[in-house]
């Protein structure tokens, strides 16, 4: 599997819920070389429905694969896969 990693991405909370993130995302995809890639691997906080939602909404999907980080705390994150070979 060849895949592109998105290691962080935030919209802050005051203007979330307005298609920035969706825009964010597209422009991103839009930049990536399609013959390098055949999927896109975000993790994001477990806890977080809206940010796991958000992805789900643009067609990424759980894989179960989890971890723990430490960021003075731990948390767990889930990772979410995307196949967008044919979507460019």
């Amino acid at each position: 599997m060849n895949c592109y990693e998105i290691g962080a991405c935030y919209v802050a909370n005051g203007i979330q819920s307005l298609g920035i993130g969706k825009r964010l995302f597209d422009h991103l995809v839009s930049k990536l070389n399609p013959a390098d890639w055949d999927q896109i691997v975000v993790w994001t906080l477990k806890e977080s429905d809206r940010s796991v939602g958000f992805y789900e909404s643009l067609g990424f999907v759980k894989d179960g694969k989890e971890k723990e980080l430490d960021f003075g705390g731990l948390v767990t994150v889930v990772r979410l896969i995307k196949d967008i070979k044919s979507t460019v």
